[in-house]
């Protein structure tokens, strides 16, 4: 069983996301901000949980890191997957979640190591199922 770490900020988005996931067989993790992301991960670096695929929400509220760095929240998906990146020597895949309106953003992504997947919002569980199944073969 592969198990999902969904970082999301919109309470609602996630519930609705870990629901759905976990009815189709997925272990959920569900995360809403940065600070607690971040304790997951160091969870899994020390072996404690077990996480296959992320899926990360572009626009988040910057926790720890300096709103200047996160262009007020903008980026904070970006930053974060270098972060997660950084503190455990390599990328997990992931897949990167945003609205319409994040193109550019979206273009910094594409280099990024490590992701594997883009969805835009409104997403259905189809295409998270789909992009999950791809991050994961």
């Amino acid at each position: 069983m592969s198990t999902i770490l969904i970082i999301d900020n919109d309470l609602r988005q996630t519930s609705s996301k870990v629901d759905l996931l976990r009815k189709r067989g997925y272990e959920v993790i569900p995360c809403t901000d940065v600070d607690s992301c971040l304790e997951i991960v160091e969870d899994y670096r020390k072996g404690k949980v077990k996480i296959d695929c992320i899926l990360l929400d572009v626009m988040m509220p910057s926790g720890q890191f300096k709103s200047s760095d996160t262009d007020k929240g903008r980026n904070t998906g970006l930053i974060l997957h270098r972060e997660i990146r950084k503190r455990l020597g390599k990328p997990i895949p992931t897949i990167v979640v945003t609205v319409r309106n994040e193109e550019e953003l979206m273009k910094e992504f594409l280099h990024e190591e490590g992701i594997t997947g883009f969805l835009t919002k409104p997403v259905r569980i189809r295409n998270i199922e789909d992009e999950i199944e791809r991050a994961l073969n």
